[in-house]
């Protein structure tokens, strides 16, 4: 599957920062910028409606600021922090947040977080692989099992526990977070459908899609799942590949 290129806004509240921010992105071929905010109600608006896979945010911003942008997206798209304060950093990976620049940054600095940004990119999205995966650790009642990646069929996420749902029926807790199990599965077999839920490709019998501009999977065992908008487009490769 190939794996399209990565779309970005930038979100700041300063003029030359947002230009410096530009010149910086403009020798980065994989990289299209799709839109600019200059605060956090009008870049929540435009990650709505552009739905892009990266956003450049600054954090001390006016009204609305960076951190509680993130938090109020359902299904955000990769975070880079751009900001002169350093006293934000955990809280910021604590929202999983791909990367923290301090300004001033480097041309240079800004090519890792993309870097780093196009391993997860790829991670989420990529539709082959060789791995011969470990298995799972999952609770079934008291008993802890060893889980086959290529049996579940989907995890989910509710009130902070995580499901593994299981082609035979079973639904099984995983002890940690849906962000620890998806960086255990095999990248070429699980895809994020959304901030809640990662599904196995192979489990897809049909998908749908939905009047908000997502889709509905139809899994094994009579199971479905929402994909969110900004994520339908990687269903759609993946499947059509």
């Amino acid at each position: 599957m190939a794996i399209p290129g990565m779309r970005l806004v930038i979100v700041e509240d300063e003029a030359p920062a947002r230009e410096r921010i530009r010149r910086l992105l403009n020798t980065v071929s994989d990289v299209e910028i799709i839109g600019e905010a200059t605060n956090g109600h009008e870049g929540l608006t435009l990650i709505e409606r552009e739905q892009p896979d990266i956003v450049i945010l600054d954090i001390n911003m006016p009204e609305v600021d960076g951190m509680r942008m993130l938090e109020a997206l359902d299904d955000p798209p990769f975070v880079i922090f751009s900001t002169a304060y350093d006293h934000h950093a955990v809280r910021a990976f604590e929202l999983e947040a791909a990367d923290y620049l301090l300004k001033p940054y480097s041309a240079e600095r800004l090519r890792r977080a993309l870097d780093r940004v196009r391993r997860q990119f790829a991670i989420a999205h990529t539709a082959s692989s060789g791995d011969s995966p470990d298995r799972i650790p999952a609770e079934n009642g008291r008993d802890v099992e060893l889980v086959d990646p290529a049996s579940i069929v989907v995890a989910r996420i509710e009130e902070s526990v995580v499901f593994i749902l299981r082609d035979d029926g079973e639904q099984l807790l995983h002890p940690g977070t849906l962000q620890q199990l998806e960086e255990k599965l095999p990248s070429g077999l699980f895809l994020r459908a959304s901030r809640k839920a990662v599904v196995n490709a192979d489990a897809i019998i049909s998908m749908t899609p939905t009047d908000e501009g997502g889709l509905l999977l139809r899994l094994k065992g009579g199971l479905e799942e929402n994909v969110s908008r900004r994520r339908a487009r990687y269903f759609r490769a993946r499947l059509n590949d």
